[in-house]
């Protein structure tokens, strides 16, 4: 989804068109679903902090500073992700869904759900930090720039998080052919 037509429908959603609304929602969602999900861990509370965040944004629309829609709507999620989280204490992490994609044999199948399983373990094993760069950017869409703005962090310091992360990732990640 591009920019220009993001924001057009955040403004139209400002003057109270449930439409543009709805188109806002239809697609940004399913990104601001799972950075929730792999924030917050549980999928029950990612709906619910997905909810919060929409229902933040349509109150919020009519005094929003011109911008970049997306990023303002993962700004938002990532406070309520972060207020869910210190309440908790403690998160479990998930990044990708809990159904893997569909696979030719049940050997590949089991295989590949090993290695969601696997990932997603690596990715709780994560640094904060660095668990919070990677979910930005992958689930996210956003540039480092804006997570960077999002973290109130360098740019440089953002792309150090991710270069670390990814790498933990890559090491543990190792597997045979």
């Amino acid at each position: 989804m591009n920019h220009a037509e993001l924001e057009s429908w955040a403004n139209e959603a400002a003057r109270g068109d449930r439409t543009a609304v709805a188109r806002l929602y239809d697609a940004l969602s399913g990104g601001l679903y799972g950075f929730l999900l792999g924030m917050a861990g549980q999928p029950a509370l990612a709906e619910d902090l997905l909810q919060q965040t929409f229902l933040i944004a349509i109150e919020r629309l009519p005094r929003r500073k011109k911008g970049n829609v997306r990023a303002w709507l993962y700004t938002i999620a990532h406070n309520l992700a972060i207020d869910a989280i210190r309440a908790r204490r403690r998160v479990t992490v998930s990044v990708l869904p809990d159904d893997p994609d569909p696979a030719p044999s049940p050997t590949h199948r089991l295989e590949a759900g090993e290695l969601v399983e696997q990932l997603h373990a690596e990715v709780a094993r994560l640094p904060d930090s660095q668990r919070e760069v990677l979910l930005l950017r992958y689930h996210g869409g956003l540039s480092f720039k804006q997570i960077a703005e999002l973290l109130g962090c360098p740019l440089n310091t953002a792309l150090t998080r991710a270069h670390y992360g990814l790498r933990k990732l890559r090491e543990a990640m190792v597997c045979e052919i």
